[in-house]
């Protein structure tokens, strides 16, 4: 782009043309629609693929337990955390993916800017150093209300699963119109908490995004100038214009992965206390999922005369329940 302004006004090296730089452009813009287009395919392909993994390696760790009154949180609860703390997990690590592809376009673009000019560049890194700034002072109001957020949803979940379990018990006590309300206040504190949760997030990025805002039109202004002095030719200024918007751009991302960051956290601290794990190896560990065919038939277990008991002794066998005295004992 800055070679083909250069061109038009005359300040091109010898061997380029416009025509030359626009069919440049055609083909890479031509590329650039068709790595968009794979990375949509691939991508949603992703998405069900490590979703549908995270839920399968969570429920066969709650499986695993011996005792069910171990499992964390009741079915309400549980639920919730396969559902949206599972995808609030997946969406940091799609966040995370794009932040690569931001950052070394950032960097290729920093690079080739301080080359014209360094002060303009360094006007342009400093948006990002002061998001990461303030999303870092920030990180423990974001898990205090992403937790807050989190209880209340789990709340207002199970208990609703709790009143279509026991709909009957509710008609012979009459008290439907309590339990009703008891619903309402639990909905209440739910929308209140996420209230607070998207509106702290969105707050974060708007001052990220009006930082980065500032600073590029900051930046534009001492572009201005420095054509007026003659410093810089046309195709600098469309340059710095098109790498100022999205390194600024990049800037932002990195505070939104930040914060995202931060919510991940709490959401797999959660799917990590259902399972009863102390380590995420279990929750991620890798294994086929067959989204696309049907998974292998599991052959029957065939009966020999080796499998069956023709006579057991028992002897100082003792049953007792979980958390309680009572049981069988010798």
């Amino acid at each position: 782009m800055k070679a083909f302004f250069d061109t038009i006004t005359g300040d091109a090296p010898a061997g380029f043309t416009a025509w030359t730089l626009v069919a440049f452009y055609v083909i890479i813009e031509l590329g650039d629609r068709g790595v968009l287009f794979v990375a949509a395919m691939i991508g949603m392909r992703w998405w069900y693929t490590v979703t549908s993994l995270l839920r399968k390696n969570l429920l066969t760790a709650v499986l695993a337990i011996r005792n069910p009154l171990h499992v964390a949180g009741a079915s309400g609860e549980t639920t919730n955390r396969f559902r949206d703390d599972v995808d609030t997990v997946v969406t940091y690590l799609e966040q995370y993916i794009h932040l690569g592809g931001n950052l070394i376009f950032a960097v290729l673009a920093i690079v080739w800017m301080a080359r014209i000019d360094v002060m303009v560049t360094i006007v342009t890194v400093i948006p990002a150093v002061v998001i990461v700034t303030i999303v870092d002072a920030a990180r423990k109001h974001i898990v205090r209300y992403r937790t807050a957020q989190r209880v209340a949803t789990e709340a207002s979940t199970n208990f609703a699963n709790e009143m279509f379990q026991s709909v009957q018990a509710l008609q012979v006590a009459n008290s439907e119109d309590q339990a009703v309300g008891h619903y309402r206040q639990l909905n209440d504190a739910r929308r209140k908490s996420t209230l607070v949760d998207n509106l702290f997030n969105q707050m974060l990025f708007s001052v990220n995004v009006n930082i980065s805002h500032l600073a590029t039109g900051v930046i534009l202004i001492m572009v201005a100038q420095a054509m007026k002095d003659g410093t810089f030719s046309v195709g600098d200024f469309v340059l710095f214009s098109t790498y100022v918007g999205e390194v600024a751009r990049s800037g932002s991302l990195i505070g939104r992965v930040l914060a995202q960051h931060r919510r991940a956290e709490v959401s797999l601290g959660r799917i990590m206390k259902t399972a009863e794990v102390n380590t995420t190896e279990p929750i991620v560990e890798y294994g086929r999922v067959y989204l696309r065919n049907d998974p292998p038939p599991i052959p029957p277990p065939e009966p020999a005369s080796a499998h069956r008991i023709e006579h057991l002794d028992v002897q100082g066998l003792s049953c007792v329940y979980p958390d309680s005295t009572n049981g069988v004992y010798d």
